[in-house]
């Protein structure tokens, strides 16, 4: 709740220090920081539920935007139903109830800063992913793209540790370009974990890459029989490698991206230069195009 009201904060004070000096441009953004990209709320439409949880696990991930980079902590649910796993970020649910709020107010919806993970929705008799991703300060719509959910080739590592209570086997596989090892428990009878991970005899409990740039742990575990509701967010189809290009476009040329043709100016606080085409975001993707094999941005 504090950053979501952070970044509205700085919405409001950026309106006021810039707001009037300039009729060419709608407006603009005050950052705290050259990586503090924001994520909006969206108002989400009532849909039917795709599915009701049997299971729900609250995972938390922390994040490295690079190695020397302080880590960032955000928290996951995974709800696991019958035909459905359906992973989402905690901070955006958060931000889409208060934008519902918002508009009632006449004020536009709250951001929350951008989660480097996009929340996916797995439909188990299809072997498909729906993935929904974010766009930094877009107000109009998420990118949706669609791949095969085909199972990871996992391999024994022949280790056991209790996580969570729960004994857990320890297995490791390559999936999107990074090297990830898995801690599931034999015990909760469901191949789900977090992410695009999934495929093992129990459900995943403890995950992280080997650069130690992601990593889950389990906050909480809890049998919920809650119904498992349908986008509703207005959305944008494009294909996953398009998704990938973008997603490093706008990490390496943000000015490009989130200017709106010159609309839309961002300020580091204290500054009276807007930010412009030398203006980075460290960027460190949980997955690569592996047709190109994108490299982070430093």
């Amino acid at each position: 709740m504090k950053k979501i009201l952070f970044f509205l904060l700085l919405a409001l004070l950026a309106g006021r220090a810039y707001g009037q000096r300039n009729n060419d441009f709608e407006s603009l953004t005050l950052m705290a920081d050259k990586d503090d990209i924001a994520a909006c709320g969206f108002v989400r439409s009532a849909q039917p539920p795709v599915d009701t949880s049997r299971l729900r696990v609250v995972y938390r991930l922390t994040y490295r935007a690079a190695p020397d980079a302080k880590p960032r902590e955000t928290e996951w649910l995974l709800a696991i139903g019958a035909r459905h796993t359906d992973f989402r970020s905690c901070a955006y649910a958060r931000a889409d109830t208060l934008a519902s709020a918002s508009r009632k107010g006449g004020l536009p919806g709250p951001m929350v800063p951008f989660e480097p993970l996009g929340e996916v929705l797995r439909s188990i008799a299809e072997g498909r992913f729906e993935v929904l991703q974010r766009i930094p300060f877009e107000r109009r719509h998420v990118v949706r793209y669609d791949e095969s959910a085909a199972a990871p080739e996992w391999r024994m590592l022949g280790r056991t540790d209790t996580v969570g209570g729960c004994l857990c086997h320890a297995a490791a596989t390559t999936y999107g370009g990074r090297e990830w090892t898995a801690w599931f428990a034999p015990a909760v009878p469901t191949d789900a974990g977090p992410w695009k991970l999934f495929g093992l005899p129990g459900l995943i409990l403890r995950a992280g890459d080997a650069t130690g740039s992601y990593a889950f742990e389990p906050v909480k575990i809890e049998q919920a029989a809650v119904p498992m509701p349908g986008c509703g967010v207005p959305i944008r189809t494009e294909s996953k490698r398009k998704w990938l290009r973008m997603e490093c476009g706008f990490h390496g040329s943000p000015a490009f991206y989130f200017s709106a043709g010159g609309k839309h100016l961002f300020y580091m606080r204290g500054s009276k230069v807007p930010l412009g085409g030398e203006w980075r975001i460290t960027y460190n993707p949980v997955e690569f195009d592996m047709a190109e094999t994108e490299k982070p941005v430093e």
